[in-house]
């Protein structure tokens, strides 16, 4: 019984980091995007404090107003 419960409490919060992770990642294409509409010239590059995670802006690929690829990085826990 005990190694199921631990088994189960792990996977949650596996889950639970995942989608923070997931949300994190979101959070900053979201600002990333933003940045890209106020000005052209945003490259990225950047780390981003929400609450007390972190979240990267990679290098902006491309230029002027179409083709552009936006990459992000996050981690939650292990």
């Amino acid at each position: 019984m005990a190694t199921r419960s631990i088994t189960v409490t792990s996977t949650n919060v596996a889950f639970y980091e995942y989608d923070t992770a997931r949300y994190l990642a979101q959070a900053c294409i979201n600002y990333a995007r933003m940045e890209l509409e106020r000005t052209l010239d945003y490259q990225g590059n950047e780390g981003i404090l929400i609450g007390d995670k972190v979240c990267e802006i990679l290098n902006i690929e491309g230029s002027g107003n179409s083709d552009r690829v936006l990459k992000v990085q996050s981690s939650v826990g292990s």
